[in-house]
């Protein structure tokens, strides 16, 4: 499956799309519903990824949205049982608001390699949380490792050295611990500015030291939460240029909008791995309520024997 198009969508304003399929994470955050409670849209099948048992509450708000549930390790079933129509064209809605970034790429590990002979259509929303302060439990980085074998990378076995591309959370040492773990050839860093303009001091202040350093050397960006489209842009800029001399890391830490762009640049990318840190992270701590804010993407993928026509 090739990449056709990624495009901004506002899942605010509505359309006469409907879906095959809408995949969405519950959890006890108000804002992981916040889409399933406005959507006005036809979905022929709508699916709840569960990772552990959940509570009566939990389950009967599924329910009450005309949700199912399934176990993460099902969910290639929820793929192969769609009803592929003659043209092949497949219309899919996720929402990763508050979806764990392990279930994220177990979701798009599964959907390209079953819809695979499908041209599909994919549109993921985010809702942006309401700032909150970074919880006082978060613990120290377990272990680094790929997020899936899917998106590892290094797929070509060779000598160069591996460079690091960090996205920028709010909580405190994260980023730097990964910085300091992989000692990289060359690193950049991805600074997320959020129409929640609180975030913006708070990123700052907790990762000081690894900015200080970046700006030094012209290697940070700040990116636009709410504009997925450009900052898949600038992401394919520094991916491309590091590609060249280094094997690159990313390792997106902050806003799941950018994790989800990462696992769509390995794919684009194959020698591009997406890491990530195991041990607790803010929002599985803590708990947030939806902002005004969302955003979205609107991704085309096509077949790879139609773009080589």
């Amino acid at each position: 499956m090739n990449l056709e198009s990624l495009s901004n969508w506002d899942p605010s304003v509505s359309d006469n799309l409907s879906y095959d399929l809408f995949l969405a994470f519950f959890n006890h955050e108000e804002r992981s519903r916040d889409l399933a409670t406005k959507i006005e849209a036809v979905c022929l099948k709508k699916i709840a990824i569960i990772t552990k048992p959940i509570d009566k509450n939990e389950d009967g708000c599924a329910h009450d949205f005309g949700f199912s549930l399934v176990d993460v390790d099902s969910l290639k079933g929820c793929f192969s049982e769609l009803a592929i129509p003659e043209d092949r064209k497949v219309c899919i809605l996720i929402d990763i608001s508050c979806m764990p970034r392990h279930v994220m790429a177990e979701v798009m590990s599964n959907l390209f390699s079953v819809l695979s002979s499908c041209n599909v259509r994919l549109r993921v929303n985010y809702t942006i949380a309401s700032y909150s302060l970074p919880p006082a439990d978060i613990s120290a980085n377990e272990s680094i490792e790929a997020v899936h074998s899917d998106f590892s990378g290094w797929s070509y076995a060779d000598s160069k050295p591996t460079s690091l591309i960090l996205g920028l959370g709010y909580e405190p040492f994260k980023a730097e611990g990964a910085s300091e773990f992989f000692e990289p050839y060359d690193q950049w860093v991805f600074v997320p500015e959020s129409p929640v303009v609180e975030y913006l001091p708070m990123v700052i202040k907790n990762n000081d030291e690894l900015l200080s350093r970046s700006s030094v050397e012209s290697k940070t960006i700040y990116y636009k939460v709410d504009d997925p489209e450009s900052t898949f842009g600038q992401l394919e800029q520094v991916v491309s240029l590091l590609a060249q001399t280094t094997n690159p890391v990313l390792m997106p830490f902050g806003p799941k909008i950018l994790f989800f762009l990462c696992l769509i640049q390995s794919h684009c990318h194959p020698e591009v791995g997406v890491w990530c840190v195991t041990g607790n992270h803010p929002e599985e701590v803590g708990s947030s309520f939806a902002s005004d804010y969302s955003c979205g993407i609107d991704c085309v993928f096509s077949l790879v024997d139609e773009c080589t026509q």
